[in-house]
């Protein structure tokens, strides 16, 4: 029982990390892609600043990425859609109200832009997305 040898403090492992989106070698103890900024350690979703940059990589992913799946076309549009109706439906009330609510309208309607580009870029990808990496017909012998 004595024989136990106390145990060695190993250096990290200095191998590189994979991306498991792009497939780029990063440096050891990375917590982001170099290439494509996807996050790449659990660290990068704990840490309170690296969370930040982490969310915005989903949402960035979404709107300009190349391929959107069915689940985020979805939640992109529940969490947007009431946002742009809602804007649209506060504008056109606005400018039926007279001369004065016009300066509120035009800042409705600027703010129901953000969210219907979001849902066009979004909706445009997984639509191109689908059609591209649709099935294949069958071919002819």
């Amino acid at each position: 029982m004595g024989d136990v040898e106390p145990a060695v403090n190993e250096p990290p492992d200095e191998t590189p990390s994979l991306c498991g989106r792009c497939l780029s070698e990063n440096p050891p103890g990375a917590d982001f892609c170099q290439e494509c900024g996807r996050p790449l350690t659990m660290f990068a979703t704990v840490d309170p600043i690296k969370s930040i940059w982490s969310r915005g990589w989903a949402w960035r992913q979404a709107a300009w990425g190349r391929s959107v799946s069915l689940t985020v076309l979805i939640g992109m549009w529940l969490l947007f859609g009431p946002v742009a109706v809602a804007c649209i439906v506060a504008t056109v009330a606005n400018i039926g109200d007279g001369s004065d609510g016009v300066p509120i309208a035009l800042g409705g309607l600027a703010l129901s832009i953000l969210p219907a580009l979001l849902l066009y870029r979004v909706t445009r990808h997984y639509v191109r997305h689908r059609h591209r990496d649709g099935p294949e017909a069958p071919e002819n012998e």
